[in-house]
C-alpha cells in the first residue's frame, strides 16, 4: 500500500515538473521586450535619405563585471515625423550572428527613422536603469544611401539621445545633433528594405552578415555616453564629426 502511494506521488510530481517546463517553454521571455525602466540610446535620422551608422561600443562593463565590445550596424529610413513602433519590420541580428527575430525588441525598438538600443539589457541589467556614472564609449562611422538612383550629395542630419524610467523618451529630452553637409550618397543595398540593425559580440558576427565594409561611410566620430542620476544620458563628443578618408574602418 505504501509503495503504491509513493509511486503515485512520484508520478504526480513528475507530471507537475513536466507541466511547469512546458509552460516555461511556451511563455515569452521577459527579455523579448524593451524594458520600460531600462536605459536606452536612440539614433534618429532627420534627413531625406537613408542613414547608415556603424558603431563599436568599446570596453563596456557588464553587470557581472565582464568587459567586452559590441559591434552594431544600423540602417535607418528617412524620418517621417511619426512614431509607430510596430508598422515596419525590424530585422534584429543578435549575438552570435544569428537572427533573433523580426518585429522584435530584444535589444532594439523600432520607430520610423529611428533605432533604439536597450543598453540595460545589452549590459545585463534587465529592466533596471544603468547606475549613475556609467560611461559608454562609442566610435562610429556614418554615411548616406538612397534606394533609387543615388543623388550626387545630400546632408547627414541625425540626432542621438538617451533616457531611462519610461518606454518612450520624454518630450523635453536633450538631443545631440550631428549635421554634415554635402555628402556623397551611395546606392542602398538591395537587401535593406526596412530599418535594420545587426548586432554582435564579435566583429566577425556582423561582418559575416552585412559587412561593416560599406564604401560610403564618410563621417567619423567618437563620443562618450554618461548616465546621470535621474537616468538621462549626457553625450560628449571626444572626436567631433569629421570627414574621413578611405581607410580601414575597424581597428
Amino acid at each position: 500500500m505504501n509503495k503504491n502511494i509513493l509511486f503515485i506521488a512520484l508520478i504526480v510530481i513528475l507530471v507537475a515538473i513536466i507541466g511547469v517546463a512546458a509552460y516555461m517553454m511556451m511563455t515569452p521571455s521577459a527579455d523579448s521586450q524593451v524594458g520600460d525602466q531600462g536605459t536606452k540610446f536612440a539614433i534618429e535620422n532627420n534627413g531625406t535619405t537613408w542613414a547608415h551608422v556603424d558603431m563599436i561600443i568599446q570596453n563596456a562593463t557588464l553587470k557581472n563585471g565582464t568587459v567586452q565590445n559590441f559591434y552594431i550596424e544600423t540602417w535607418m529610413k528617412p524620418y517621417n515625423g511619426t512614431v509607430n513602433q510596430t508598422s515596419q519590420e525590424l530585422q534584429v541580428i543578435g549575438t552570435g550572428g544569428k537572427p533573433e527575430s523580426t518585429q522584435s525588441s530584444v535589444f532594439v525598438q523600432n520607430v520610423n527613422g529611428t533605432v533604439v538600443i536597450d543598453l540595460s539589457k545589452l549590459l545585463g541589467y534587465g529592466n533596471e536603469k544603468l547606475p549613475a556614472g556609467t560611461s559608454i564609449r562609442i566610435i562610429g562611422w556614418k554615411g548616406l544611401y538612397n534606394s533609387t538612383t543615388p543623388v550626387p550629395t545630400q546632408n547627414l542630419n541625425i540626432s542621438m539621445f538617451g533616457w531611462s524610467n519610461t518606454l518612450n523618451p520624454p518630450s523635453n529630452i536633450t538631443k545631440y545633433d550631428v549635421f554634415v553637409g554635402n555628402l556623397t550618397v551611395g546606392q542602398l543595398p538591395a537587401d535593406i528594405t526596412n530599418n535594420t540593425v545587426f548586432l554582435g559580440e564579435n566583429l566577425v558576427d556582423v561582418e559575416n552578415l552585412n559587412g561593416l565594409k560599406h564604401f560610403n561611410e564618410l563621417v567619423y566620430e567618437e563620443e562618450v555616453l554618461t548616465v546621470n542620476a535621474d537616468g538621462s544620458i549626457s553625450i560628449v563628443f571626444t572626436q567631433t564629426p569629421a570627414l574621413c578618408e578611405l581607410v580601414a574602418k575597424i581597428p
